[in-house]
């Protein structure tokens, strides 16, 4: 019970703007988001690189920018937290998705090996090679929106 008491007028001083008292707050809480961050990771694809203790890092550095946070008590905290978390884990399976949108999108597939099909890697060398430069290239593939457009670039 003491321990939650402290927790909750190291919440209030943090509320009033007090750095210091988020900086004290932090061990008493360490180890509970380190659990809260490793059942979070659980709970995600297979293969993630992101660690339990680099999510709670993470959220640290996110909750020691807010100001105004006012967190009446323990659960309030942990809540807050935990959303922290979630939007961490949103945003970098974001920046996953897209990498791999991109891998997709230059090399046409994910297969590797010398049974892979590449449905436009052909194309685009052809392009490349027919275009004067490679920012006319570049310049034409910006303008592409649909597979069809590669097509239609290589009958010009």
């Amino acid at each position: 019970m003491a321990h939650d008491s402290n927790l909750t007028r190291l919440l209030v001083r943090w509320g009033e703007g007090d750095a210091e008292a988020f900086r004290s707050l932090v061990p008493l809480v360490y180890d509970e988001l380190k659990r809260l961050a490793a059942h979070y990771l659980r709970n995600e694809r297979g293969g993630h690189t992101l660690q339990p203790t680099a999510l709670v890092h993470e959220a640290y550095l996110r909750l020691s920018g807010l100001r105004e946070m006012r967190l009446n008590n323990r659960a309030h905290f942990y809540g807050a937290a935990a959303g922290v978390m979630r939007r961490v884990l949103v945003e970098n399976g974001y920046a996953i998705r897209k990498l791999n949108q991109a891998y997709f999108a230059f090399h046409g597939s994910y297969a590797v090996g010398s049974s892979a099909t590449d449905p436009i890697g052909g194309k685009l060398r052809l392009l490349r090679k027919q275009a004067g430069s490679l920012a006319e290239f570049l310049h034409t593939v910006a303008q592409f929106s649909e597979p069809d457009d590669l097509d239609a670039a290589l009958r010009q």
